[in-house]
């Protein structure tokens, strides 16, 4: 058997950082809860947890704690409302999202209609909006710009996680919607990289497993963009694996989402070498 794994793998920059703040914070305090899951990966969130870094729930209320921001970042007023309890508030939004924050902030404070191209659901969207004082638009689909009226000056941005390509057609569709439009290309660098390997894989291979979270938005993007091509799996835990997927000349691609650990890397492979004999490319 063939794989091919695609780098980089594990974990991003942005997600390494949040970890890595949560984790000082909790020699620095004893006891650190974070303000939803820090990142979107189940696994990681397990193994946080048995470090003793707690996830604090929607609408828990805690007083005098020593509270982490997660790394999708969250609404101004959430952060300000758990600081007037006494509580210490870190910051481990991933630098790109603090990024786009800063962004919708400013073009709401110069009179843009701030437009979000990203998922209404999501924390990191939600927690975007608020700095446009929530009275920015967010497109998800076509019908959401159908909805949009014409401003005389436009300001976009984009959730970190979206695909290039279809935020791109969404730029495309909001175009007449305004006099003065500024784009602000905030997608992550290292989510379009993977994207892009994404695609590659996808000539290479003729069997892909995407690994990482169900419920992290990049992740999910890999394996739609491999789904149109070839037999494809997401994967979130070692158990999910069917053996009778695999045939000794399988050319098979490996694939990780931003928030998916090395190990969980290396223990896939370990599986697949006691299938069949692996030769190991990295693309």
């Amino acid at each position: 058997m063939i794989l091919y794994i695609a780098t980089p793998y594990g974990f991003c920059s942005g997600v390494k950082k949040s970890i890595s703040l949560a984790e000082k914070v909790l020699s620095n305090e004893g006891e650190v809860y974070t303000l939803g899951a820090l990142v979107h990966n189940p696994k990681v969130i397990e193994e946080l947890s048995k470090k003793g870094i707690k996830i604090l729930e929607k609408n828990g209320f805690v007083e005098g704690k020593a509270l982490i921001v997660r790394a999708h970042g969250l609404p101004q007023r959430d952060i300000e409302f758990y600081r007037t309890l006494g509580n210490k508030v870190y910051d481990a939004t991933c630098p790109l999202v603090k990024k786009v924050q800063i962004l919708a902030e400013y073009l709401n404070k110069n009179k843009y209609k701030v437009v979000i191209i990203g998922e209404k659901n999501h924390p990191e969207v939600i927690g975007i909006l608020s700095y446009t004082d929530d009275q920015g638009i967010v497109v998800e689909n076509e019908d959401d710009i159908k909805k949009i009226e014409n401003y005389p000056k436009i300001g976009i941005v984009f959730q970190t996680t979206q695909s290039l390509d279809n935020a791109l057609q969404k730029v495309n569709l909001i175009m007449e919607k305004g006099k003065e439009i500024r784009i602000f290309n905030t997608i992550c660098p290292e989510t379009i990289e993977r994207q892009e390997k994404a695609k590659k894989l996808s000539e290479m291979v003729d069997l892909a497993l995407v690994l990482g979270g169900k419920n992290s938005a990049n992740t999910r993007r890999l394996y739609i963009t491999l789904s149109k091509k070839i037999t494809t799996y997401h994967i979130e835990n070692i158990e999910e694996i069917d053996k009778s997927w695999f045939k000794e000349d399988n050319k098979v691609g490996i694939i990780t989402g931003t928030s998916t650990p090395n190990d969980f890397v290396e223990e896939v492979v370990e599986l697949l070498k006691s299938l069949y004999p692996l030769e190991i490319h990295l693309v």
